[in-house]
């Protein structure tokens, strides 16, 4: 669900029901009385994490997400609405010194007054005074975290005249502050492919690789949902070659280095992050095919272009 609010010219995305975007506003409204003049032309995503908690970030439309911080669940949705409205509110006058924090209201613990005892008048420090006790409740906003994922997927690799499957695991770790995502990561990745043949009369070749590939990536954030990574990473692969049909078939390993370079753009709602991406390798060694009796020693193409389609679920910390 996605709501616009007329009064606060705030974006307020929540694709679950508890809370809603409705509800939200409702509350933050009374939080930011002057917001309305003020146009804040902010974005607001709430999302549902899988232990029950919330996610809640706010961007920008000119500079990007500012601020993230997960809420514990709430017993109800009236309380979880209130929670977030008092966290945007806060994160809104600090970053807006245009804005007057308005009353906090039950949330904010107040002694009890007598009831003989004259109302003092509102001050300067009083009016302060909520958003001081909201401040110390609400962590700073570019605290640091670590994000981290685990996938796989599903890989169609291609050499000249051949065309075989694969599949690849992937781990990655990533530092952040203010980002909603981490613009860099660490990333190893598994990586196994089928075998590709070739005819050499009077039999033919086979052989398939796997390889391990730590690396690094850069990641441009598209939206609040879509990202774009880009990745490099150096690559330590096992070959098995095996001839068959031969007088005498022969077969052997062999180790290679090489690299590897990707390209992803992913979707990211909440845990699950679904991806598309091509890859392409290359590896440092020419490797020859020895067939007895021939004088030819045809090579085996150094390079290999793959297509993949995928999934990681990932995690803050």
């Amino acid at each position: 669900m996605v709501l616009v609010s007329l009064l606060l010219a705030m974006h307020i995305q929540a694709p679950g029901s508890c809370p809603s975007a409705a509800e939200v506003e409702r509350r933050l409204v009374p939080l930011l009385p002057s917001a309305a003049a003020a146009g804040v032309p902010d974005i607001v995503v709430l999302e549902e994490n899988v232990d029950g908690t919330l996610t809640v970030s706010l961007a920008r439309f000119d500079n990007g997400t500012i601020a993230r911080r997960h809420l514990p669940h709430a017993p109800t949705c009236r309380e979880q609405a209130e929670t977030v409205a008092v966290t945007l509110a806060v994160w809104e006058a600090l970053i807006h010194p245009e804005l007057e924090l308005g009353p906090v209201g039950p949330l904010v613990p107040s002694p009890p007054t007598p009831v003989a005892a004259p109302r003092a008048p509102l001050t300067a420090a009083a009016r302060a005074a909520p958003a001081d006790v909201v401040r110390r409740t609400v962590p700073a906003v570019d605290s640091p975290s670590s994000e981290t994922s685990l996938g796989g997927g599903l890989v169609a690799s291609w050499q000249p005249g051949t065309f075989v499957p694969g599949a690849r695991a992937d781990a990655s770790w990533g530092r952040r502050r203010r980002e909603a995502r981490a613009p860099w990561r660490l990333r190893l990745s598994l990586v196994a492919l089928g075998t590709h043949t070739r005819d050499l009369p009077p039999g033919r070749a086979s052989w398939w690789r796997t390889y391990l590939a730590p690396g690094a990536d850069v990641v441009l954030d598209l939206g609040a949902s879509w990202a774009l990574a880009a990745g490099a990473s150096g690559v330590l692969g096992v070959m098995h070659v095996a001839g068959s049909g031969f007088a005498v078939n022969h077969s052997t390993f062999s180790v290679d280095v090489g690299g590897e370079a990707l390209l992803r753009i992913e979707w990211r709602r909440g845990q699950l992050r679904p991806w598309l991406g091509v890859a392409a390798m290359a590896w440092l060694r020419r490797q020859r095919l020895e067939i007895s009796g021939a004088d030819n020693r045809p090579a085996l193409a150094r390079a290999e272009a793959m297509a993949m389609i995928g999934a990681d679920f990932g995690w803050l910390r």
